[in-house]
């Protein structure tokens, strides 16, 4: 199964991902959210975007120490069937995984092929 991706959305996600490698969690949160926002509420591709958002909020609350960092992940695990719907996510949510590191991983699979994002 293919799925048509926006290029603002796609944009949107290689950017998310390349904020993410670089540490920059606050801001990879806010590039997701301009693409977020518009969306019709309730629509799987808003909230799968929802959950990678709340991915890289509990990373900036990490980072800052803030105890109720595992409380977000919970989130991020919450929407998680929505995940393959987005470009790219199959990079997204391992490079989320990884840098939340020790909180337990999002295990997903991925019914159609994926573009593979800048490394």
């Amino acid at each position: 199964m293919e799925n048509s991706f926006t290029p603002r959305l796609e944009r949107a996600m290689i950017e998310f991902i390349e904020l993410l490698e670089k540490g920059e969690f606050f801001e990879a949160n806010e590039v997701l959210e301009e693409v977020w926002r518009p969306l019709p509420k309730g629509s799987p591709v808003k909230l799968g975007l929802k959950g990678l958002i709340n991915g890289a909020v509990t990373l900036e609350l990490k980072k800052r120490g803030r105890e109720s960092y595992p409380k977000i992940w919970k989130i991020f695990h919450k929407y998680k069937e929505y995940y393959p719907l987005l470009p790219f996510s199959n990079r997204a949510v391992e490079l989320l995984n990884r840098l939340a590191s020790p909180l337990p991983p999002v295990e997903i699979s991925f019914p159609f092929p994926q573009k593979e994002g800048k490394k």
